[in-house]
């Protein structure tokens, strides 16, 4: 199956599935040549330097620029299944797990985390946006929260939310 699309820079859409990395491009669907069949593509991203992220049941990678290595991030620390990804206004990149929360990194460098233990509303982290403003939006298993200046602001039902699984 299908878990994540991505349009990148280039015009290319690079599409994640259960097993493998595709690249569809001027009409042909091409698969990578990386063995994901035991990680699965969850979440695709790309920074500010063209660089595809790749979030698995194993973890985030990232495509070299020579678009033939791919490189574990962050390990051991990130170690399971990542649902989203993203890089925002400041360079940063946001790392959306299903057990470890919610992780920032500063170049390869872990830069912060947030559980439950924090103020997240879950620790499975399900999607993340950034708005105009620069807040970033986490869409978790038990509610929404927004990040603004390092401070948390839960958003859950209790607040009008129409459910607290967000996606």
């Amino acid at each position: 199956w299908i878990n994540s699309f991505l349009k990148d820079d280039r015009g290319q859409t690079w599409i994640g599935g259960a097993r493998a990395l595709y690249l569809y491009h001027d009409g042909k669907l091409l698969t990578s040549d990386f063995d994901l069949s035991k990680k699965g593509v969850y979440a695709l991203a790309e920074d500010h330097q063209r660089r595809i992220w790749l979030g698995t049941h194993d973890g985030v990678y990232r495509l070299a620029l020579d678009g033939h290595t791919l490189e574990p991030v962050a390990r051991p620390e990130i170690h399971g299944e990542v649902n989203a990804i993203l890089e925002d206004s400041q360079g940063n990149e946001w790392i959306g797990t299903s057990t470890s929360g919610l992780i920032r990194l500063a170049g390869d460098k872990i830069s912060s985390s947030y559980t439950v233990v924090d103020g997240l509303n879950d620790s499975n982290v399900l999607s993340l946006f950034e708005d105009r403003e620069g807040s970033i939006w986490v869409g978790t298993a038990n509610g929404l929260d927004r990040f603004r200046d390092s401070s948390i602001k839960p958003i859950t039902t209790k607040e009008g939310l129409p459910s607290n699984r967000t996606q």
